[in-house]
């Protein structure tokens, strides 16, 4: 009986966990991402509903790319190094983490 209902509640957090990240918000993610593409044309309508998987991969894909884009930033571009001119006409570099 105990397992029963160590089964459902189970099942009722994956459930609700699954609507909420892929229904909502990787859905809205990939929405949105893709009529700032498109400049508003897609996906408008019935293929907002008919789309609703190739929709949420999209915004899996813009989750990544932003994710790709903050990691490559932290470890090149944000250890660039600090150049400043001294009065005396040499340059001081200092690498900056």
């Amino acid at each position: 009986m105990q397992e029963e209902i160590t089964n459902g509640v189970v099942a009722a957090v994956k459930f609700v966990a699954y609507y909420i990240i892929w229904s909502f918000v990787l859905f809205n993610l990939g929405r949105v991402s893709l009529l700032l593409v498109t400049l508003g044309q897609y996906p408008r309508g019935l293929d907002a509903q008919r789309h609703v998987n190739q929709i949420s991969l999209v915004g899996i894909l813009v989750l990544v790319l932003a994710w790709s884009v903050v990691a490559i930033y932290n470890n090149t571009l944000a250890s660039m190094p600090n150049i400043s001119f001294e009065a005396d006409g040499y340059a001081a570099v200092q690498f900056q983490r």
